[in-house]
């Protein structure tokens, strides 16, 4: 995982591809994405995902810095993708590249805020993708004690997080990066006066097992 900051008009490097599928959250300022050709405009808070051997890049077209998140996670089956784009070949069912943008996502409120669900799916690499943003409201509890045996990765995008990981409290405020390792004992609330926004990246693998006290 890198953080980029792109000036004007220069690109993230020449289009290509790579076996490991690779997700990208905008930050701020405007991107222009090109997958296998094909191109959209992006701003922030929407998310790219690149399947494998899909040719990418991305290009700031905007007048002020891009600045973007850039995650990729490997899983066995990342050594055994096809050499091919996923595009010519990804069974139905599977995830393929896909441009979400921010404004396009349907929020929903619940008893601490709102939820916005940008993707849940299985990819060519992992077993299920599910990334979702959520903001919640001041002193509201985001989420109650609980593990799972999935991996998650938490990224602040506005106001702040108390996040207890087995037992361990810390506070981040907006761009701090929080790793949940699978089975961690977690909990999480705003402490702050303002609604705080973070987006989850939970991702299992065919390794993923059952929750466990351990």
């Amino acid at each position: 995982m890198h953080v980029t900051t792109l000036n004007p008009g220069k690109p993230s490097h020449p289009p290509h591809n790579h076996p490991q599928e690779e997700l990208v959250l905008v930050k701020e300022g405007t991107l222009e994405s090109s997958i296998n050709g094909q191109k959209d405009r992006i701003g922030a808070g929407s998310l790219l995902f690149f399947a494998a051997h899909d040719v990418h890049n991305v290009t700031n077209i905007g007048e002020t810095p891009a600045t973007y998140y850039v995650i990729n996670f490997y899983t066995a089956a990342t050594a055994t993708v096809r050499d091919q784009p996923a595009a010519d070949w990804a069974p139905s069912g599977m995830l393929r590249s896909s441009v979400v943008h921010w404004e396009a996502l349907d929020a929903k409120p619940n008893a601490v805020g709102v939820r916005r669900s940008y993707v849940n799916s299985p990819t060519l690499t992992f077993a299920n993708l599910e990334i979702h943003a959520s903001t919640v409201n001041p002193g509201a509890p985001a989420s109650a004690a609980h593990r799972h045996p999935w991996l998650e990765l938490v990224i602040i995008r506005d106001g702040s997080l108390e996040v207890s990981l087995d037992g361990r409290k810390q506070t981040a405020g907006p761009g701090s990066i929080v790793y949940m390792a699978p089975n961690a004992l977690q909990s999480t609330r705003n402490p702050g006066t303002v609604p705080t926004t973070y987006v989850v990246f939970a991702v299992s693998s065919a390794a993923t097992g059952k929750a466990s006290d351990n």
